[in-house]
């Protein structure tokens, strides 16, 4: 087991360990702009700046006309802005829970959250103005719930809405702050849905500042070199636990970044390459892994790659999924930068790395990682393995979530009586404490003669000559009683008419004549598509996938 490393201190709620941490020292002055519009640089916030609205807007929403209390519930659906610092610090400096809902979110989705959170607010963008309207938004007492919204704009048709720019300058002189509790919960989001439905996660006041300080006490040499001026990228959504705690650790240290409209940037790499240029980014955070396959299968004398200069550019972080090592050591090499894939669960927050990969210019190993947690890896009987045995890991930390909002059960489930909460991700651990991951729990091929992960499949594949992505999931046959594998993948762009029938039962030979067991054989099939479908997470959706290979299964499709 790996014991808790990281020492706590008496900064326990969100706001103190933002804005009145004395143990920092911010990369820039503190009136220097630190959140800004990637779009329009124009729009931003400095450190100073961000305190004090965030301080109004606490001290507004527990006053005339809100009167919201301690624990009440604001649901957020906004785009991307930088007024979603405010909004969002300030919320939880005012004690209550921002339940994070992301703005492509259907208003079904929204209606079903509403019932079951019971919001004292919403916090909206006028572009998710049209589905706010469309709930049925009133409190318990019949009158409407009040609606902020960000990013400016015209006036909205919607009564008791208003900007919420008429809050957080209402009270400009605020000498105190409500005082909240540390074992309130600060923050309800979404887990992502791509191995099961989504669930809501609860962290507390105390969770979310210990995750803050863990990531606070990174060394900043991976993040950029002394020498450099810092400049961030956020491409994440405010809705993801991912947005939140980068956000909250630029904020924190110090560090300039920029957001922008997730949906609209994230599958347009070269707006991503453009802004890098623009904007002399040095640090990107979360780099999806279908970008970075894009990247690292560029050929030299690729247009796309030499239009742009990415020389400011020192290191890229992602996670979400795993990479594969060849992918992020050839995408440092293509963008001379290093390159971290992180290990993080919205239940337990960002743990160890995954993968790291450096240009051999740029070369430097990785620090060892102090985890603030205890890490074990157990079996189904819940025993722990021995080194280089594949168990389920299980964290026990301050970092770790509440539980589940409305369902005791699963909390119940996921997180036992002593204090562990369990991933249902399946990991070996080596020696050096060198952690790789096989899969989920739920993602295990289930067949007669054995249960394999996909992970070890999906690396035969990729050695196979002209594969950009490959999936595999485990779909039941009714005609073969067992689940058999079936593989999801998405050739190169040169290479998509090179998969035929031939080629495709050459694949299968090849995995068939590298596999220990027979029913590793993809004898589920194999199918070529353009893309693989990407949940609201920008992850992967094996549910989905495992739900379609059923169906192709079934009618033998």
């Amino acid at each position: 087991m790996l014991e808790s490393k990281a020492p706590e201190n008496n900064h326990d709620t969100i706001y103190e360990q933002l804005f009145e941490n004395n143990d920092v020292s911010r990369c820039v002055d503190d009136n220097e702009p630190l959140v800004l519009d990637a779009m329009d640089p124009n729009l931003s916030i400095t450190f100073t700046e961000l305190r004090t609205k965030v301080r109004s807007l606490a001290v507004a929403l527990r006053q005339a006309p809100f009167f919201l209390e301690e624990g009440d519930v604001v649901l957020f659906c906004t785009k991307d802005h930088v007024e979603c610092s405010i909004a969002l610090f300030g919320v939880t400096a005012a004690g209550c829970a921002a339940c994070m809902l992301p703005s492509i979110a259907p208003v079904s989705d929204i209606q079903r959250i509403v019932q079951s959170t019971k919001p004292k607010a919403i916090i909206a963008h006028p572009d998710t103005m049209d589905k706010v309207n469309k709930v049925d938004n009133n409190k318990d007492d019949g009158n409407p719930i009040p609606v902020l919204v960000i990013g400016g704009g015209e006036s909205t048709s919607i009564p008791n809405a208003s900007h919420l720019s008429q809050w957080y300058t209402a009270h400009a002189n605020i000498e105190s702050l409500p005082r909240v509790h540390p074992d309130t919960c600060a923050f309800l989001i979404l887990t992502s849905g791509t191995t099961s439905s989504p669930k809501l996660v609860q962290i507390s006041q105390r969770g979310m500042a210990a995750r803050i300080r863990h990531a606070q006490n990174m060394p900043r040499s991976l993040l950029f070199p002394e020498d450099v001026k810092p400049a961030g990228f956020v491409m994440s959504h405010v809705a993801f636990s991912s947005w939140i705690m980068i956000c909250s650790n630029c904020t924190c240290l110090g560090v300039p970044h920029y957001v922008g409209d997730f949906w609209r940037i994230q599958p347009n790499l070269d707006t991503i390459l453009r802004k890098i240029q623009e904007l002399r980014i040095t640090t990107f955070f979360l780099l999806d892994a279908r970008s970075m396959t894009r990247i690292a299968a560029m050929h030299d004398d690729d247009d796309q790659q030499l239009k742009y200069d990415m020389s400011s550019l020192c290191a890229i972080y992602t996670g979400g999924q795993t990479i594969p090592q060849d992918v992020l050591q050839a995408t440092a090499n293509k963008l001379q930068a290093t390159i971290m894939s992180a290990y993080a669960a919205t239940e337990a927050g960002v743990l160890f790395t995954l993968g790291y990969a450096s240009p051999s210019t740029l070369a430097q190993p990785l620090p060892r990682e102090s985890i603030p947690a205890e890490i074990k890896l157990v079996n189904e009987q819940n025993q722990e393995v021995p080194v280089g045995e594949p168990g389920e890991l299980l964290v026990k930390s301050s970092m770790n979530a509440m539980g589940y909002h409305g369902r005791p059960d699963l909390t119940a489930e996921n997180f036992d009586k002593d204090g562990f909460y369990h991933t249902g991700d399946i990991f070996t651990v080596n020696e050096d404490g060198q952690y790789t991951m096989l899969g989920r729990h739920a993602d295990v091929i289930k067949t007669a003669d054995g249960h394999f992960y996909p992970k070890s499949l999906e690396d035969i594949c990729m050695e196979f000559q002209g594969i950009k992505q490959c999936v595999i999931v485990g779909a039941f046959s009714t005609k073969h009683g067992q689940e058999l594998p079936r593989a999801y993948i998405v050739p190169m762009p040169n290479d998509r008419h090179r998969f035929d029938e031939e080629q495709i039962e050459r694949l299968k030979e090849h995995v068939k004549a590298r596999v220990p067991l027979k029913s590793m054989a993809l004898d589920g099939g194999i199918k070529i598509v353009d893309e693989l479908p990407i949940a609201r997470s920008g992850k992967v959706d094996r549910y989905k996938l495992r739900k379609m290979a059923h169906e192709e299964l079934e009618n033998d499709v």
